[in-house]
C-alpha cells in the first residue's frame, strides 16, 4: 500500500510464521491517539457507582471517565473533533461530554453493568490507538449508604 495523506507503511522484517523474513505492514494513521484513566477522588483508578444509579437486575453501574488526546504524527492537538470510540462488548456505553479541546483531550466516559475486563477500541479511521484493556471488578460507591431493616 502506497503511502497517502492520511497513513504512512512502515515496512521491517520479523518472524511472523515459518517463512523467514517476511515483510510486516504496519498501517500507522494520520493522528494519534493516547488514553489516560485519571485519579478518582479517592486517589486511585477504580470506576465509581453513582449514588443516583440503581441496581438493575442485581448489577451495579460501573461509571469510569477516560481522558482521550489526539494529536497528529506531527504533535498538534486536534482541535473541535467528535470520536468514535467502542467497547468489545455489546452492553457497554461510551459517552462523550463534548468534541476535543484546543489541547486535542476529550472526556470519555464508560459506564457498564458487566464485570470483568473490556477493550476499549477507536472506530476513527485517520486515528491510530493502542487499544485501552479495562478490567471492571472493584468499585467505589460515590457516597455512603444506609442498610435498613
Amino acid at each position: 500500500m502506497p503511502d497517502t495523506a492520511s497513513w504512512v507503511t512502515v515496512h521491517d522484517t520479523a518472524c511472523t510464521n515459518t517463512n523467514p523474513n517476511s515483510c510486516v505492514e504496519v498501517r500507522i494513521a494520520l493522528n494519534l491517539l493516547s488514553w489516560e484513566i485519571p485519579d478518582n477522588r479517592y486517589g486511585d483508578k477504580l470506576p465509581v457507582i453513582p449514588s443516583s444509579a440503581r441496581v438493575h437486575h442485581g448489577k451495579i453501574l460501573y461509571h469510569l471517565p477516560i481522558k482521550a488526546t489526539v494529536k497528529s504524527r506531527g504533535g498538534a492537538p486536534l482541535s473541535g473533533r467528535i470520536l468514535s470510540i467502542k467497547s468489545n462488548r455489546t452492553n457497554d456505553h461510551v459517552r462523550f461530554a463534548r468534541p476535543t479541546d484546543s489541547n486535542g483531550c476529550a472526556m470519555v466516559v464508560l459506564e457498564s453493568r458487566e464485570p470483568g475486563d473490556l477493550t476499549l477500541l477507536v472506530e476513527d479511521e485517520d486515528i491510530t490507538a493502542v487499544p485501552l484493556r479495562i478490567m471492571l471488578k472493584e468499585a467505589w460507591y460515590e457516597s455512603g449508604f444506609h442498610i435498613t431493616h
